[in-house]
């Protein structure tokens, strides 16, 4: 998990693919939302790579619902691929899966998506039939006279097809007498599309920003030195600002100052309260009463949580060291 978002990287996904898919029958001469026919879609993904490929599937409705309404998304399981290998998702599937009992209208419309750790070929094959339907069909009636003949004056002519078809007046005047018309069926187009679906790379999820203190030395005052009873009674003070800069509140932690470090006069400041997020403080610390921290400078460290109690983001920025020149 190398970007810390609690999913393994072998099985994040990181390509998508959308397929549109239509499935079933519309009936209706007068829909204007599809075309009267049989349809059928058949999602096709092969896996190219040389690694087994896990992918999610998930079908998302465009109709049903009527209207601008978003349908529902529908899960339709996962499935892995061996290298080289490949499956078909077909309305076959979509029904049995999702519809057992029967689509929720004759027919629908929508998107299956795919969203796969490895990248696939994916293609769909769209299918269309045309719905049968019944058209007059008319053939000329034997031995009937069309009209009489133009070479030969009073004998009469045998009708042919185009008479019944479309006869004009000064040639066959007697045309729908002579025309033996009924009812013929005409079965409709069928139709066959393939189309390669494209591919989107997924950004993987990053990891939400950790959420912890960071206690930092962000300011150290200008020491002031008082030696009320002459040299041995001298005491220095200081006032040291701390400030939490993470974003999360600390707990208890003291505040380690260390004047002229090479005599090591230390002083141990505790912080009960600890400190809010964002907050800071200004802590006045003194030395007990001895040795003078001019000599000739005073140099003062400061270390916030010198004992480590409270586990911050950066452990590195604890500490501050300021020289006043005497």
């Amino acid at each position: 998990d190398e970007n810390r978002n609690g999913v393994c990287d072998d099985v994040e996904p990181r390509y998508r693919y959308s397929a549109k898919v239509v499935c079933g029958l519309q009936p209706d001469p007068a829909g204007l939302r599809l075309a009267p026919a049989h349809y059928a879609t058949a999602i096709n993904i092969l896996n190219p790579s040389d690694r087994t490929a896990r992918f999610g599937k998930t079908l998302a409705l465009t109709f049903p619902p009527d209207g601008d309404q978003p349908g529902a998304v529908l899960s339709l399981g996962k499935a892995s691929l061996a290298p080289g290998e490949a499956v078909e998702v077909d309305c076959i599937d979509i029904g049995r899966k999702l519809f057992p009992t029967g689509l929720p209208q004759p027919y629908l419309k929508g998107f299956v998506v795919l969203r796969s750790d490895q990248s696939l070929d994916v293609t769909a094959v769209y299918t269309a039939s045309g719905l049968e339907h019944a058209a007059a069909r008319c053939e000329p009636e034997p031995g009937c006279c069309d009209g009489y003949r133009k070479d030969l004056p009073g004998r009469c002519g045998k009708p042919d097809r185009g008479c019944c078809e479309a006869p004009p007046p000064d040639r066959c005047p007697k045309a729908p007498q002579c025309c033996r018309c009924g009812a013929d069926t005409q079965f409709g187009t069928i139709s066959i599309d393939v189309e390669q679906i494209s591919e989107r790379r997924i950004e993987l999820r990053q990891p939400p920003p950790p959420r912890c203190p960071d206690l930092v030395v962000s300011d150290i005052g200008a020491p002031q030195v008082s030696c009320p009873a002459g040299a041995g009674s001298c005491e220095t003070r200081v006032r040291v600002a701390i400030a939490n800069i993470g974003n999360a509140d600390a707990g208890s932690f003291d505040l380690r100052t260390v004047f002229d470090p090479e005599q090591s006069v230390t002083v141990m400041t505790p912080v009960t309260g600890g400190l809010a997020a964002g907050a800071s403080a200004s802590l006045a610390v003194a030395t007990p009463p001895g040795g003078n921290c001019f000599d000739p400078d005073c140099t003062i460290r400061a270390d916030v949580d010198s004992k480590q109690a409270v586990r911050e983001c950066k452990e590195d920025n604890n500490s501050r060291e300021e020289t006043t020149p005497g």
